[in-house]
């Protein structure tokens, strides 16, 4: 979607769970636009923040979370609709 819609990058931030190894290998296997990221090595509070699931596409607006996509149910005109 973002190369289809050119979000703007700085609205958008990747959340990883693992190393800075692992980062770096996503981006190079996913060819992924690069965002500003957070890391977190210690899954189970992770998963407590976002109620198990992983990954996951959290929207909010303020600091206040407007709405969750797992990675099967997203909304593609909700995304869009939300990131303009």
């Amino acid at each position: 979607m973002q190369q289809f819609y050119g979000f703007p990058t700085d609205r958008i931030t990747y959340v990883f769970m693992g190393s800075e190894e692992g980062i770096e290998k996503f981006y190079e296997l996913s060819e992924s636009t690069r965002y500003r990221n957070v890391l977190f090595q210690d899954v189970r509070t992770l998963l407590k923040i976002t109620n198990g699931s992983f990954p996951v596409l959290v929207f909010m607006d303020n600091g206040t979370v407007i709405h969750e996509y797992g990675f099967r149910n997203m909304k593609e005109a909700e995304i869009r609709a939300f990131m303009e």
